[in-house]
């Protein structure tokens, strides 16, 4: 069976790397975007089977990416997952709102980010 291919779309190097790890380390395969418009682009380019998006970017913030994803007929049943530092209740409204289907704060032990992964992967057709 083909690993799964996890985009993620972060600006700091450290998260970035760590974050890829975990995700290799449970199977996945990862594309990295350090900036909101090169993470869209990849959206069409690499064709991931989720997308794990922070919130602040460079060029293009997350909410951008996750509504640009949501709105697009070819894309919107890609999973998203808002991936940040931030909790704040008006953020994960506003995600869900544009159509993200989880949020996640970066403190979130390791073991939350890949079972909402998972979860998310079975739903997707």
């Amino acid at each position: 069976m083909a690993k799964a291919r996890v985009l993620l779309v972060e600006d700091e190097p450290d998260i970035a790397q760590t974050t890829k790890v975990i995700l290799e380390m449970n199977g996945y395969e990862v594309i990295i975007a350090t900036n909101g418009v090169d993470g869209l682009s990849k959206v069409g380019s690499e064709k991931p089977d989720i997308a794990i998006l922070d919130i602040s970017l460079p060029e293009m913030n997350g909410f951008d990416i996750c509504r640009k994803i949501k709105c697009n007929k070819n894309y919107r049943k890609l999973p998203v997952i808002m991936f940040s530092s931030k909790f704040q209740p008006n953020d994960i409204t506003f995600a869900k709102a544009l159509g993200a289907d989880e949020y996640i704060t970066k403190s979130a032990e390791p073991e939350a980010l890949i079972s909402k992964i998972e979860e998310l992967l079975k739903k997707t057709p």
